[in-house]
């Protein structure tokens, strides 16, 4: 049976937790939650247009989240989004990127070079350049197979990949996943390369995509889906 000292004890203990629940309550920023990232890219290589704004838009209506539109350029995007983990801490990373294909792409793992016969927004077209005097390839901080499970059985159009390309997309997730990494720290990373989605007309954007009618393209609804179902699975 407790002494009256262990009593004692007991009772402060309880009587602490009950007033961090209250203030917790009353007073949140006390006690902040870790905010999420939402990324997406700005139109590039001439085009009018690049569906991850408007993805990034339709999500968050509907969730609390941290938007970010980043630059197409090689050095510049990744820095946009390591200053805002090194700001933030936040619980969740995702970045949208663009890809012709019917598929939405979880990158599994990123190459340290940077290589484009097309510049990038800031006129820059690198040739074999390394990114980093670092491992040839960096895996994913995330397990992308459970994450693309759970996708494919939502009845989403999802794949993985090992090859994420040459572009700026390929040097945002090496350079994020490489600062993680350097700095042990526990924040996801996710990279969705996006398809063309089946909302974009020459009328409404303003502009024809040249060879936009080779592209194949998915309903903006599933890739949206995709985002949030994601967003919910991970935090």
């Amino acid at each position: 049976m407790p002494n009256k000292k262990q009593q004692s004890n007991r009772i402060t203990r309880r009587s602490f937790l009950q007033q961090a629940l209250t203030l917790s309550t009353a007073l949140p920023f006390c006690f902040p939650e870790r905010p999420v990232l939402l990324t997406g890219f700005e139109p590039f290589a001439g085009t009018p247009y690049n569906p991850t704004t408007e993805v990034i838009e339709a999500v968050a209506k509907e969730e609390a989240v941290d938007t970010m539109i980043l630059s197409v350029t090689f050095r510049t995007a990744a820095e946009q989004v390591i200053r805002y983990i090194e700001r933030e801490t936040p619980a969740l990373v995702l970045s949208l990127g663009l890809k012709g294909d019917q598929y939405i792409t979880l990158e599994q793992q990123s190459r340290n070079i940077m290589n484009s016969y097309v510049a990038d927004n800031a006129g820059y077209r690198p040739r074999e350049e390394r990114i980093a005097s670092s491992s040839e390839y960096i895996q994913s901080s995330f397990d992308e197979p459970a994450l693309a499970q759970l996708l494919e059985q939502a009845g989403l159009p999802v794949r993985l990949s090992d090859n994420a390309g040459t572009f700026v997309c390929n040097d945002l997730i090496y350079r994020v996943n490489h600062y993680i990494w350097e700095n042990n720290l526990s924040t996801p990373f996710v990279f969705f390369h996006i398809p063309w989605t089946t909302n974009y007309t020459e009328e409404h954007h303003g502009r024809e995509i040249p060879f936009f009618h080779y592209y194949q393209r998915v309903p903006l609804e599933e890739v949206v889906a995709a985002v949030r179902l994601t967003i919910t699975a991970l935090t």
